[in-house]
């Protein structure tokens, strides 16, 4: 008789929801965090942009200053995604809190459109790859060689109001994860 083989039965791939898909089920349900997601390391600040791409994006100068709010998501304590909300100089005069640590609630867009009456729309998801810079390796707890090549997914939507674009939020994935649009 034949002796059985066995199966195995490799792990799940961690499958991530985008910025996208955490507004659309923050409009939808009021809370952009599914089951088992949280956040950490919520740092805000003003910083000079040199990102020519980003600066084109946001329609400003190279070396403009900008709002930077930076998060790690989380799926069952994992890390999935490392998110920049890069936002224009002119948000900061309507959203002072911008530049408040931690998590803002309610989200900042909902105050800047209470505030001013205009809304905030958003382009379409864009995707690109590249490498991951040494603070995206220690934010996705990766643990590699000094200059090891990481290669990572990165998701940017461009938010406009009536007045041209006024924030880029980019999502570098963890190697890893699948990305999934909305739930």
């Amino acid at each position: 008789p034949k002796e059985r083989v066995g199966t195995v039965v490799a792990d799940r791939p961690r499958v991530v929801v985008t910025g996208a898909g955490r507004l659309d089920r923050l409009n939808r349900t009021g809370n952009s965090m599914g089951t088992g997601e949280t956040t950490s390391d919520h740092w805000a600040g003003l910083r000079s942009c040199a990102d020519t791409e980003i600066c084109r994006l946001l329609g400003i100068d190279p070396h403009d200053e900008i709002v930077i709010r930076r998060r790690v998501f989380r799926k069952d304590g994992k890390p999935t995604a490392v998110a920049l909300s890069l936002i224009s100089m002119r948000a900061l005069a309507e959203v002072p809190e911008l530049l408040t640590q931690g998590k803002l609630e309610p989200f900042w867009q909902h105050t800047y459109t209470d505030r001013t009456g205009r809304e905030i729309t958003r382009s379409p998801e864009m995707y690109g790859a590249r490498l991951a810079s040494s603070d995206e390796l220690r934010a996705l707890e990766i643990d590699v060689p000094d200059g090891a090549a990481v290669p990572v997914l990165v998701l940017r939507n461009v938010h406009h109001d009536d007045e041209g674009p006024i924030e880029v939020w980019e999502d570098v994935q963890a190697p890893g994860t699948w990305k999934e649009a909305s739930t």
